[in-house]
């Protein structure tokens, strides 16, 4: 029930009754996924609290200790990450971040892919942007 609560909703918003196609715009991704015994497993009950628990921590400034506010971050995502929620939900976490002390944050929304950015067709787009962050850095 919990996995279904938690999870459901985000292969709805695709029009598709491919399980989990939230995960990734290549469905040759999701074929692969939903075969795989190793994947789609369902979470303990002490997974979904420890999941949870981090998503109610994570946006609590109490939780952070900014030692390296000159450490550098890459916020990465596909625009069509249910996971994010919305774009402005995206920007408010990095602003969150910022206010918290972080001085050097970068930022890539990658158009046309999902959860899976380093799974899609066009994944060497983002390995590329990575590398070329490490370099830079």
């Amino acid at each position: 029930m919990i996995q279904h609560i938690a999870f459901s909703s985000y292969s709805k918003r695709f029009n598709d009754s491919l399980e989990n196609t939230w995960l990734s715009e290549n469905k040759e991704n999701v074929y692969t996924y939903n075969e795989d015994p190793l994947c789609g497993f369902t979470f303990t009950l002490n997974g979904f609290l420890n999941l949870f628990s981090l998503m109610n921590d994570v946006y609590n400034a109490s939780q952070w200790k900014c030692d390296h506010k000159e450490l550098p971050i890459l916020f990465i995502a596909g625009e069509k990450d249910p996971c994010i929620d919305t774009k402005e939900k995206w920007i408010e976490a990095q602003n969150f971040l910022k206010q918290l002390g972080y001085q050097s944050i970068q930022n890539h929304l990658y158009e046309n892919m999902r959860h899976e950015i380093l799974n899609e067709k066009e994944h060497e787009i983002v390995y590329k942007d990575i590398l070329d962050f490490l370099e830079s850095e």
